[in-house]
């Protein structure tokens, strides 16, 4: 080995010796893997976290089922496209509200009623003030609640008697159904029958909705009593432009059928000719997209989405529906109706949102005594009075 080569190795020792030596600061940092782990794992681990930690924050929403499928009567829903009023041929809008033009407006104490201010504020005395206000209004309210159908023990003298006793959401959805029917007047009595039929199934609807909402504990009871009568408006002026035969026939038809005749006879069902006559009397745009969204459910399952306000619709599609049934007689005791038993058209998708957890407890709710009791007394005077 000559003098070079020795001189070499010596610096090459001498070089590794510092690069090596214990304290070095600017040696490498070196992590420890967790015991029988090794630094690829590791690795590997952190990645997978990073990647799947996003997706698992995300709550899952679980698809609500129809519990009963029917292939025959989910193809029958599906058959049926309504028309939006909005997507309406020119002519054929023109049409429409020229015939909607014809029915007079309510009086300006609607307006009032269904503001969503007053609906959340209004108390007992402005209540009775608004309805003194309208005479007309005032004197069928009082006929109305000392009717058999409240089954009062005395006679009531004034409207702030009538609140104290039936509550203000009771009191509140009689004076709107007579708003409403001041638009529909008649002197037919065959035509006067139809619209009665219409007015008694709002009424069964809206004293379920509030008694309903009551035990379910559902914000905003009074704004779902309002939405629930508004949303036979449709109907009563869709009856009212039909050749009466075939509003006749009507009030015996679900829903389904009555909304292909209404489409076929007028170009549209009866919850878009409610929303556009609401538009023509200027009522509250939020009101008339919450009525106007109720009968969507008919079409229209539960998605897997969070949606606003769909168990607000949910219910008040189903007071609807009840009162209908209750109305024509098809349910004599609301404490033997069977709910979860239900198999036509108009309660098919209806399923899917009764399964939502405001909803839960539904079938049970409809045979509480505290229900019950006064529904049926309701029927029991609608059929007294023939």
């Amino acid at each position: 080995m000559n003098y070079l080569t020795v001189l070499l190795v010596a610096l090459g020792a001498a070089a590794l010796f510092l690069f090596f030596r214990p304290g070095k600061r600017n040696a490498p940092r070196t992590r420890t893997a967790p015991a029988g782990v090794k630094p690829a794992q590791t690795s590997l681990r952190r990645a997978s976290a990073a990647i799947s930690a996003p997706m698992a924050a995300k709550p899952s929403v679980a698809h609500p089922v129809i519990r009963a499928a029917n292939p025959h009567i989910a193809s029958m829903l599906r058959g049926f496209v309504p028309t939006r009023g909005a997507d309406l041929p020119a002519q054929d809008a023109q049409d429409i509200g020229a015939l909607l033009s014809r029915i007079p407006r309510p009086p300006s104490a609607l307006h009032k009623l269904v503001s969503p201010q007053y609906l959340a504020q209004a108390n007992a005395s402005e209540l009775s003030d608004m309805v003194i206000a309208e005479p007309q209004i005032a004197a069928k309210v009082l006929v109305a609640v000392n009717s058999s159908l409240y089954g009062l023990q005395s006679p009531l003298s004034s409207i702030g008697h009538a609140v104290t006793f039936l509550g203000t959401n009771t009191v509140r959805s009689i004076c709107l159904q007579y708003l409403l029917d001041e638009s529909f007047r008649s002197d037919d009595p065959e035509v006067k029958r139809i619209f009665t039929g219409l007015w008694n199934a709002s009424a069964f609807a809206s004293e379920l909705c509030f008694r309903l909402a009551q035990h379910l504990k559902l914000p905003e009871p009074g704004t779902l009593v309002t939405h629930v009568v508004l949303s036979f408006l449709g109907q009563v002026a869709s009856h009212s432009l039909l050749p009466r035969p075939v509003a006749k026939a009507m009030l015996a038809k679900g829903m389904l059928e009555r909304s292909r005749i209404e489409q076929n006879e007028l170009g549209l069902c009866a919850a878009e000719i409610g929303s556009l006559l609401m538009q023509q009397w200027e009522l509250p745009a939020v009101i008339i997209e919450r009525v106007r969204a109720i009968d969507s459910v008919l079409l229209t399952p539960c998605g897997p989405t969070v949606e606003d306000h769909r168990t607000a619709k949910a219910f008040c599609y189903l007071c609807a529906r009840l009162g209908e049934k209750l109305a024509r007689g098809e349910v004599k005791d609301l404490g033997a109706y069977q709910l979860d038993q239900e198999q036509g058209p108009e309660f098919y998708y209806l399923q899917t949102y009764l399964q939502l957890p405001d909803l839960a407890g539904l079938n049970d709710l409809l045979r509480l005594r505290e229900v019950v009791a006064p529904i049926n007394a309701m029927v029991y005077a609608m059929q007294q009075r023939g």
